[in-house]
């Protein structure tokens, strides 16, 4: 397991899509695909490329308040790839969460959640923030860097 603790700023998440969060206590986990790391993180060896990770973590320690704005969209016409949205946006709010003491950070994500499949745009406040991933999940060029950065 690989864990890159902060570097929040250095990626990239319109691209990522999201399975549904696990929380617990104060910390929350979200499953993550394809989530793009820009020149500067550690896990990306480029000075001008933006990399995607297929398959890691989003965590979240410390955590406050975490708000997901969905907004459901289709295909048109179909296979176009053109997007509408279908509805007005929907408000999801995740905990409740444990009353914490300590300075928060705002993060904010963008992509595409899963289930349900709709554009997503999340808000979490949050003491601290890492990425963790399973390096033998991840391509080959990745995981070269992985081990150099470790």
């Amino acid at each position: 397991m690989i864990i890159i603790q902060n570097n929040f700023d250095k990626l990239y998440t319109i691209a990522s899509d999201y399975d549904q969060p696990i929380a617990v206590d104060d910390k929350m986990v979200i499953p993550t695909r394809n989530l793009g790391v820009i020149p500067g993180h550690p896990l990306n060896p480029t000075a001008t490329e933006t990399i995607f990770i297929p398959k890691c973590y989003l965590v979240f320690e410390g955590v406050k308040t975490s708000i997901r704005e969905l907004w459901h969209y289709v295909a048109q016409p179909a296979e176009s790839g053109h997007f509408r949205t279908v509805e007005s946006s929907i408000a999801i709010v995740d905990g409740p969460f444990p009353d914490i003491v300590e300075p928060v950070q705002s993060f904010l994500i963008e992509g595409v959640m899963l289930v349900p499949h709709a554009w997503v745009s999340w808000e979490i406040e949050s003491v601290s923030f890492y990425l963790e991933l399973d390096s033998a999940n991840q391509p080959n060029l990745i995981e070269k860097y992985l081990i150099e950065v470790n």
